[in-house]
This record gives structure tokens, sequence and C-alpha cells, in this order.
């Protein structure tokens, strides 16, 4: 008796697993970064001074498949946020904070045929890792300095953001082409006291590689 509830005990856990392990997928994507700020003080706004910073994301995900067009997505993202002000014609101030983001999102797919499309949505919860603040006047750098992360001055920028992603994308085979626009709704200023809002976009392009476990 006890060998056979061993081995049912053991049969369960196998058919379980195989279960879940058919919905999982594992993947990764990574591309380019446009990023920038939208800035106001009061209700002056900031934003015909700024303009768009280049950088990249990297990001490692897990997907788990509830059917064949639903399914969950989480996992880590590296990105690179920032914006660049232009102070005057010729001098502008380059901010380059680099994050590392905790996204969950709800993914609905499309079967068109082979190919299948995808729209996705969902929160991320971001954390500043390091950063940079440059000067420049016209091409030459004036001065850099490492970016400081707190509440208040004399910090430069909140760590923590908190914002929605959407995005769309296409699965081919095992390979996918996608673009995303990301939202941060918390006022990364450390100026709020003088009414200085201050809140994160990018807008991603990316290709990404998937599989079944």
């Amino acid at each position: 008796m006890k060998k056979i509830f061993i081995f049912s005990f053991v049969m369960i856990i196998s058919f379980t697993n195989a279960i879940f392990a058919q919905n999982i997928s594992i993947g990764a994507r990574a591309g380019l970064n446009l990023s920038s700020m939208f800035i106001k003080e009061g209700s002056y706004s900031f934003n015909d001074n700024l303009s768009m910073l280049t950088g990249f994301h990297i990001n490692p995900y897990v997907e788990y498949s509830f059917s064949d067009k639903f399914a969950l997505e989480g996992g880590l993202s590296f990105q690179t946020r920032g914006t660049i002000l232009n102070e005057t014609d010729m001098i502008r101030q380059k901010i380059t904070p680099h994050y590392i983001d905790i996204p969950i999102n709800a993914k609905f797919y499309f079967n068109i045929g082979k190919p299948k499309i995808y729209v996705y949505a969902g929160p991320y919860l971001g954390i500043g890792l390091f950063g940079k603040i440059k000067q420049y006047r016209n091409d030459a750098l004036l001065s850099e300095r490492t970016l400081e992360w707190g509440q208040y001055i004399p910090a430069d920028l909140n760590r923590l953001d908190f914002g929605i992603n959407g995005g769309v994308g296409i699965d081919i085979n095992n390979f996918s082409i996608g673009a995303q626009y990301g939202y941060g709704f918390l006022n990364v200023s450390t100026l709020d006291n003088y009414g200085v809002k201050m809140h994160n976009y990018v807008i991603s392009i990316s290709i990404g590689y998937k599989f079944d476990l």
C-alpha cells in the first residue's frame, strides 16, 4: 500500500509538472530605447526644451499560457531612460539613469496563419541602479558626474519608478519583433516641494527569441 501511495504521488507530481511545463515559455528580447521625460514646474512645461535620448533594453522573461489566445508574461528588464535638456542654444544637459524593471503583462494573441500577432499591457516597478549627468557646450563635454538617487535634494532623482507598459508585436516561429511604450506614473523629481514634476517615458523597438519548456 505504501509503495502504491508513493508511486501515485510521484505520478501526480510528474503529470502536474508536465502540464505546467507545456504552458511555460522562456524568452528574451533586446533592442533600441528612445526615452525622454515630461517635465513641468507649476504650469510651465519644459517639453519644448527636451530631446529624446537613445539607449537600449535587455529583457529576459517567462510566459505562462492559459490558452493559445491569452498569457501572462513577467521577468526582469534592464532599461536606459533619461532625456536631453537643451538649456540654451549651445548648452545641453544629458541625464542618463539606468533602471531594472519588474514588469507583469497580460498578453493577447491573434492567429493570422503561421505568424501570431500579439498585444500586451501591464504595470512595471522600476528601481534606479546608476546613471550619469553630463553637460555639453555644443559637442564639447563640460562636466560629468554620477547621478545621485534619493527623495530630496541634493539628490537628482527618486530611485523608484512605477508605470505601465503597452506593446504590440509578431511571433514568427520562435522569433519576435515588437514595439513598446512605457510611461511612469511616479514623479521622479526630488523638487516635488517646489512644484517640479518629472515623469519618464520610453519608446522601445525589440527583437526576441522564445522557446517552450
